[in-house]
């Protein structure tokens, strides 16, 4: 697996997207992240990363797909239990893991 990191000034703690075919993954972190900040931001991106490889998870730029269900994804909103919450909330199952619940 290649790992590109990057950090840059941004108004999350991180993100994480795959490169190409399952081999190839970018992550970013906040650069204004402290250093505790910083390594739970890079654990919780390194699950999502593990749950694209093995397939749970995938993101387009309309969808995200978790264990073969698909949910809609626009303006930064995902339609999840018949309502919009914006990316990154907690309540996704997706996120559940990589947040400890």
């Amino acid at each position: 697996i290649n790992i590109e990191l990057t950090l840059r000034s941004m108004s999350d703690l991180g993100g994480c997207w795959l490169l190409d075919n399952r081999r190839s993954f970018g992550i970013e972190v906040n650069s204004e992240s402290n250093t505790k900040e910083f390594i739970i931001s890079l654990i919780h991106e390194m699950v999502h990363l593990t749950d694209m490889k093995v397939g749970k998870l995938a993101y387009s730029d309309s969808h995200i797909s978790w264990e073969g269900q698909d949910y809609e994804r626009k303006n930064g909103q995902i339609f999840y239990n018949n309502e919009w919450a914006p990316e990154g909330s907690k309540h996704f199952p997706w996120e559940k893991m990589p947040w400890g619940h």
